[in-house]
């Protein structure tokens, strides 16, 4: 329920900007590489995300952009190579400088915040264990857009995500997405 909430707020703010100039939306699909060592030992070294983004420009080279994110992976346990389960779904904000290189072709350094909803199942050989925890993190972006033709545009990025979440002990779920999306500007 939670979710659907945020994705109705997403669409209503972006509504609310749609009739401005400068305002984008964008799918991804990025490769992701965790950063924690328990992390990359218990699933593979590159997991398959995907987002949504929109952005409204402000000021001359600034934007302002707000993402939603979804990590889903199985891997599977050291002891008893058992499979495990790891979700995520994340909601960031933030602020982009945009650097216009050419008339169709801009860099970005972006800097955010990120709320991480992240579920875990650990099976252990008697019974599985379910875990859900939040935690705040910090990203940072740079990429690039590339506008072919008017109003459609191809963002390609590496985004580094700085996410501790508390499960017994700090574990680091971060790292670096890497991958690029399809977009339109209105």
């Amino acid at each position: 329920m939670k979710r659907i909430l945020v994705l109705g707020l997403l669409v209503f703010s972006g509504s609310l900007f749609a009739g401005m100039d400068g305002f984008h939306i964008d799918g991804r699909a990025y490769g992701f590489y965790p950063s924690g060592e328990l992390f990359r030992h218990v699933f593979d070294k590159w997991q398959v995300g995907y987002q949504v983004e929109a952005g409204q420009i402000f000021l001359k080279n600034y934007e302002v952009w707000a993402n939603m994110d979804w990590l889903a992976t199985d891997g599977r346990t050291m002891k008893f190579h058992l499979k495990t389960r790891f979700r995520t779904f994340n909601l960031s904000f933030g602020a982009k400088n945009i650097f216009r290189v050419h008339k169709r072709i801009k860099l970005y350094l972006g800097l955010g915040i990120n709320r991480a909803n992240v579920h875990f199942d650990f099976p252990f050989p008697e019974h599985t264990v379910r875990a859900h925890t939040t935690g705040i993190g910090g990203v940072a972006k740079l990429g690039i857009y590339l506008e072919p033709v008017n109003h459609l545009f191809f963002d390609f990025f590496v985004d580094y995500l700085y996410q501790k979440i508390n499960l017994d002990g700090d574990i680091q779920v971060g790292g670096i997405k890497s991958g690029g999306g399809i977009g339109f500007c209105f």
